[in-house]
This record gives C-alpha cells, sequence and structure tokens, in this order.
C-alpha cells in the first residue's frame, strides 16, 4: 500500500515476490495521487489489469497502440513463411512498421511533451530502427528533460550519431597505443 502525496507522476514496476516466470512477468504503471486500483493474476500477469487516474488510463491507452501495432507487423511473418509475401515485402513492411512506431512515439511526446510519462515511454520504446532524425525531433519535443528517461533518449541519439562514424572507409579516432617494447605509438604513424 502507498501512502503519502506525489507531486510529480513516476511511472512504477509491479513484481510478484517468490514468484518465477518470463515476461510479462511484470506490470508498469502510473504513480500519481488518486486512487489505483491493481487486479493481478499470479498465473496471468498479462491479464492483470491496473487502472485509475487519468494519466494511468493514458499510458494504457498508447501501450495498446504500440501492442496492436507490434501484433498487426508479426503477422507478416506467418505470411512470410506461407510465401504470401516476399522477403523484399516483409522488408518494406518492417520500415513501415518502425516509421508507423516512430510516428506514435512523436505523437505521444507532442501531445504531452512537459510529462516524464512520455519520455518514460521513448525510452522503453528505443531501438536501432529510429532514425536519428525522429528521434531529435523526439528529445526536442521534450519540455521536461531533467529526468533520467530523457537523458536516456539523448544517450541513445549520441550513441546512434557515434554509430554513423563508424565503419570501413571512416577515419579511425587519434590516440596511441603502446607497444610490446613500452614505446608509444600514434595511430597517425600506422597511416603514414
Amino acid at each position: 500500500q502507498f501512502k503519502g502525496k506525489f507531486t510529480d507522476q513516476a511511472p512504477c514496476k509491479i513484481m510478484v515476490k517468490n514468484l518465477k516466470f518470463l515476461w510479462p512477468a511484470t506490470n508498469y504503471f502510473i504513480l500519481v495521487s488518486g486512487l489505483t486500483k491493481v487486479q493481478l493474476f499470479k498465473d496471468s500477469m498479462a491479464n492483470s489489469v491496473i487502472t485509475g487516474p487519468k494519466s494511468q488510463e493514458q499510458f494504457m491507452a498508447f501501450n495498446k497502440k504500440i501492442y496492436d501495432l507490434e501484433i498487426s507487423f508479426d503477422k507478416n511473418f506467418s505470411l512470410q513463411s506461407k510465401g504470401i509475401i516476399s522477403a523484399d515485402s516483409l522488408n518494406t513492411l518492417e520500415e513501415a512498421f518502425y516509421y508507423k512506431k516512430s510516428d506514435l512515439l512523436l505523437q505521444q511526446v507532442k501531445a504531452n511533451p512537459g510529462s516524464i510519462i512520455s519520455a518514460f515511454i521513448v525510452k522503453n520504446n528505443l531501438n536501432y530502427e529510429i532514425g536519428i532524425p525522429i528521434l531529435d525531433k523526439i528529445y526536442n519535443s521534450l519540455t521536461n528533460k531533467d529526468n533520467y528517461y530523457a537523458r536516456s533518449i539523448l544517450n541513445y541519439s549520441k550513441l546512434l550519431v557515434a554509430r554513423t562514424k563508424m565503419g570501413i572507409g571512416f577515419h579511425a579516432p587519434y590516440f596511441d597505443i603502446t607497444d610490446s617494447k613500452n614505446r608509444k605509438i600514434s595511430i597517425l604513424q600506422l597511416q603514414m
């Protein structure tokens, strides 16, 4: 039982102690002032229900949109395995899926730019398929950047930018190494 007042919304996770099972063994919910009802089924966390204030309902509605989008896309793998669609078509559908998912995240942030919950949602949906331009739009749309989730989004964006600068044909970063005779060798010396 939670007691006290919350000045800010906080994403929380429910875990059932001493109960060992795989995902979805946890459920997230939004902790705010107000009544939050939790109905857990130890044999089926997926069927557990958490209801509460408006922020909880919005959070659950967004999660349902993402879930429905993922289920819709997953059906394509079955169609491809049956030979109904080609691998090229599956790749095109996958690109469209990630575009739609990125767009849903951007819509969420634009609708609730100051909410820590928006940053939380984006952070939990980060993957390499979100392009740098859309990730920058998402981050720049946040008005509350002073939290763990927003900083995680920024760090992830920096990671993606760094990855674009690595690979065949790119210059190696400048650094020195020490050889087996304890001599410093600059990477510049090796490039000559």
